[in-house]
């Protein structure tokens, strides 16, 4: 016989085995769905990644990511301190073409143009003078089309239209002496040349050293040129006319140097000058219209015919009003912004009259926002998944011998650029888990998610069941919130939904066994007595009908004991249950609710995000 003892341990024991299982089981019913969207592809960018002096981080030398108007994807990178390579990507991600430059000892600037060229131009200073050397790449063939070498400090801007304007100082101290304009063409024709006083500010290129899209403290418009004296400045129409210049009084006014000035030159010629404690604006004849009180220290966004700035410690993206300086509109974020820009890959692609604002907030949500009206256009999340990073890392080619563990990717990260007409994300970032040996510097791509849900009535509760973890994003990126719903899709939400645990046992029908995708939250839903056993068959893949899912929800609301619902455990008839998430509005959303019809996405997320509020307002009324 046993002895008491022994019985008793055995006993303690099977307890805690089944304490554990029960414990397992709860931890399978409060799984969600994963979070962050899916990457389409990745390369290493060819970028040697390397450590920050003085304890900093991990840095890379590439250029922000530049879309031209066929979607392909070009940039530049230093591979090494001597090398510098230039790189097009298709939007599937194949290599159309690289160029590789001896980059000693250079500062090197890139931009893509609409004339069908990408133009790089390197700018070398030696003992014996300074020089830059300009290239111009076909962006079909990669090959370059021409090169030009100027040996006096110059510096290259795209022209409105087609080619580039190269200005270079031929002598003087700082802002008193003269430049000189040269404008050459597609086809590396010059188009003529002539002398302008001062030092001549254009549309600048992307700098390689700089990564990132946020609008410097200076921006020249396209089409236009920027003379900046001692005492003053002058704008200049791209061919070199001069339009105005604005009184040395004004200049005084803001700061006896000129060198602590910022400016933008918007599309039309107008421009606004900035010294530390105010702005001045001026319009496209050099009149003053309107002086404001604040400085360089704001975070302005330039774009083009436009001006934001917001404030790291709010919220608020405001629009000023060129015609009186005033706050024009005023867009509020859910979370203090991070990050925002204008893309002029956006406006390159011509998706947009003018361009997209884009507002990214601490929560690696971003807001697209039409520039004019301030009106989102779409908000979408921007963090890869870690699932997705995973697969990436394990077959992913570092060419710099970088050994990345798939493991422990790092994956929150803005995008460079977004292609809006071809619903594509950018990334040029660090992939890996921050430590020298283990990260690259990659360009890496995602579909823009939620883009065929951007104008749909039911976006913000699709956005809403992502955020909680009920739903997911595609890999595509595509929601297909008018698409119907099967049973098991439908069961899968409403039980991530619920957040309530349980243990459960099964297989519960046929068709439903333990290597389905849907099986634990099927289970679960059987436990909650949100389904029914039936006669032990679901036909997990059928179309779910409107009648059907509001009763599932019914069921699932008698179960957090809400007031429209009996306390005890009385099985009531469908259209008992519907008519009880009718009094409860979990309804509401639906138009037209017909019980035999069956549910879209968005339909199903409206009866569930309204099941969510009504629980989450129960159970704060609980003592």
């Amino acid at each position: 016989m046993q002895s008491k003892e022994n019985f008793m341990w055995r006993k303690t024991f099977l307890c805690f085995c089944l304490g554990m299982l029960s414990f397992v089981s709860v931890m399978y019913a409060e799984e969600s769905s994963p979070k962050g969207i899916s990457l389409s592809w990745i390369h290493d960018s060819g970028a040697a990644v390397v450590k920050q002096p003085f304890g900093g981080g991990l840095t890379a030398n590439a250029s922000a990511v530049n879309v031209d108007t066929d979607g392909n994807v070009i940039y530049a990178a230093y591979m090494s301190t001597d090398t510098v390579t230039v790189r097009s990507f298709s939007p599937e991600g194949i290599l159309n073409w690289r160029q590789d430059f001896d980059a000693a000892q250079v500062t090197p600037f890139l931009a893509v143009s609409r004339d069908g060229n990408t133009y790089i131009y390197f700018h070398k200073v030696t003992p014996s003078g300074v020089s830059v050397h300009v290239y111009a790449i076909n962006n079909s063939s990669g090959e370059i089309r021409w090169e030009r070498m100027f040996n006096s400090p110059c510096s290259v801007s795209v022209r409105n239209v087609d080619g580039v304007n190269v200005y270079c100082r031929t002598g003087g101290a700082l802002y008193s002496g003269d430049s000189s304009l040269t404008a050459i063409d597609s086809n590396g024709e010059e188009l003529g040349s002539l002398m302008i006083s001062g030092e001549l500010k254009g549309p600048g290129f992307s700098s390689v050293t700089i990564p990132g899209l946020n609008s410097p403290d200076t921006e020249v418009a396209p089409g236009w040129l920027v003379s900046i004296q001692q005492d003053t400045f002058s704008v200049y129409s791209e061919y070199g006319q001069r339009v105005y210049t604005v009184p040395s009084e004004d200049i005084a006014e803001l700061n006896a140097n000129p060198w602590l000035i910022g400016y933008y030159v918007f599309d039309d010629g107008s421009m606004l000058l900035r010294s530390d404690t105010q702005s001045r604006y001026y319009d496209q004849d050099g009149q003053l219209q309107w002086t404001r009180a604040f400085g360089r220290q704001s975070n302005f966004v330039f774009a083009l015919s436009r001006l934001y700035y917001y404030d790291n410690n709010s919220n608020n993206l405001h629009k000023i009003s060129r015609a009186d300086g005033s706050d024009e509109l005023t867009f509020t974020a859910d979370r203090n912004m991070t990050k925002v820009y204008f893309d002029k890959a956006a406006s390159i692609s011509g998706t947009a009259d003018g361009g997209v604002i884009f507002a990214g907030t601490q929560s690696y949500w971003t807001t697209a926002l039409e520039p004019d009206t301030m009106k989102p256009l779409i908000r979408f999340p921007v963090e890869i998944s870690a699932d997705s990073a995973k697969s990436a890392a394990a077959g992913l080619v570092s060419e710099h011998n970088a050994k990345l563990d798939p493991d422990n990717i790092y994956t929150a990260s803005f995008p460079s650029a977004i292609d809006f007409e071809r619903k594509q994300l950018y990334y040029l970032s660090a992939f890996g888990d921050g430590k020298l040996d283990s990260t690259i510097f990659g360009l890496f791509s995602a579909k823009l998610p939620f883009a065929d849900a951007a104008n749909h009535p039911g976006a913000q509760d699709l956005l809403r069941l992502y955020r909680e973890g009920v739903i997911s994003i595609p890999s595509d990126g595509l929601i297909r919130p008018d698409e119907p719903l099967t049973k098991e899709q439908f069961i899968a939400m409403l039980t991530r939904a619920a957040k309530v645990g349980g243990q459960y046992k099964g297989p519960t029908f046929t068709d439903v066994q333990q290597d389905r995708w849907s099986y634990y939250l099927i289970e679960k839903a059987v436990v909650l007595r949100i389904l029914d056993k039936g006669e032990g068959k679901l036909n997990p893949e059928k179309l779910i009908t409107s009648g059907e899912c509001a009763a599932m929800a019914g069921k699932g609301a008698q179960l957090l004991k809400l007031p429209a619902f009996s306390p005890k455990p009385v099985v009531y008839s469908d259209d008992e249950y519907i008519a009880a998430a009718t009094n409860a509005n979990f309804l509401d959303g639906i138009a037209l609710f017909d019980k035999n019809k069956n549910i879209t996405k968005a339909e199903a997320a409206s009866i569930i995000v309204r099941f969510m509020d009504y629980r989450d307002s129960q159970r704060a009324a609980k003592p």
